[in-house]
């Protein structure tokens, strides 16, 4: 059915008419997505039409599109998180590119289900080591939500502040009593607003610094990940040196041994040989009847 976004660009008038639509179209398959906060809105029909299922894991299908057409310097890239397709506007494999060879977001195609960036590489008999760190691991959306939420509050905390000094030059340049009143109903209902945003913002500096410490700790384990892996190539690269010494040492008893040293231990023990055969030689000679 119908579906579209509410960006973090769109109006207030665009905004109510989205809600609006939700409350009113109560028939129908209406959905919105609030790409400001990650929320999807339903009405009235969808809710009750997924209320109804009795496992909404073990459902045949949940197919989401999703178009994001406000791209802008600082965002997360598709192709940093996900295996990506090029294609071209025609649908061709061909890669349209903009001028400086910048590759248009239309053409990226990805499936979020398809993760390919591991680099590994053999580094011993039957070892293999990842030597990358994926972007997926480290960067969320969540901070530059959390810092867009903040932003928001801080933007209407200036508003609602400008107001209140608007109003209160407006009530000293006012001398009509009535009219000073107004004013001041005005200041009040701004002040109670701004008072209301102050505890608002507070509140979400508690909550974004919880936040900020989950995404650092992310980072963190990136980090320690990383390490790990360095000090496990390290330890790697130690037995290979001490398995190699080995090897060269046997090399060396075997292909570096003295000449005359082991000619005379092979005239040694040629003799030894030899006299054992006459001895045997001689033991077999010797009958029962000899003894007797």
């Amino acid at each position: 059915g119908p579906a579209s976004i509410i960006y973090a660009t769109s109006t207030e008038q665009q905004i109510d008419d989205a809600y609006e639509t939700l409350f009113t179209q109560k028939k129908g398959a209406y959905a919105y997505l609030n790409a400001a906060t990650g929320e999807v809105l339903l009405n009235e029909e969808l809710r009750n039409k997924f209320a109804t299922l009795p496992d909404i894991i073990n459902a045949n299908s949940i197919d989401v599109v999703y178009d994001k057409k406000e791209w802008t310097e600082g965002d997360i890239q598709p192709q940093h998180l996900f295996k990506c397709t090029y294609v071209g506007s025609d649908g061709s494999d061909d890669v349209i590119k903009e001028a400086g060879g910048k590759i248009r977001e239309h053409d990226v195609l990805y499936n979020g289900g398809f993760r390919g960036h591991d680099i590994q590489y053999d580094v011993g008999y039957n070892q293999r080591i990842t030597v990358n760190t994926t972007a997926d691991t480290v960067f969320t959306a969540d901070v530059k939500r959390d810092v867009a939420d903040l932003k928001t509050i801080m933007d209407q905390l200036k508003q609602v502040n400008t107001t209140i000094g608007t109003l209160n030059e407006k009530l000293a340049q006012t001398t009509v009593q009535e009219d000073k009143n107004t004013i001041q109903n005005e200041i009040s209902a701004a002040q109670k607003a701004y008072n209301y945003l102050r505890d608002q913002l507070q509140k979400e500096f508690e909550h974004k610094i919880t936040s900020m410490s989950t995404a650092l700790d992310a980072a963190n384990v990136a980090v320690t990940q990383n390490g790990t892996r360095s000090r496990r190539l390290e330890l790697i690269q130690t037995r290979l040196q001490n398995q190699t010494t080995t090897f060269k040492s046997l090399q060396s008893n075997n292909e570096d041994a003295d000449i005359a040293e082991t000619a005379t231990g092979l005239t040694t023990a040629q003799t030894t040989y030899q006299a054992s055969l006459i001895a045997t030689g001689k033991i077999s000679q010797t009958s029962l009847m000899d003894y007797i």
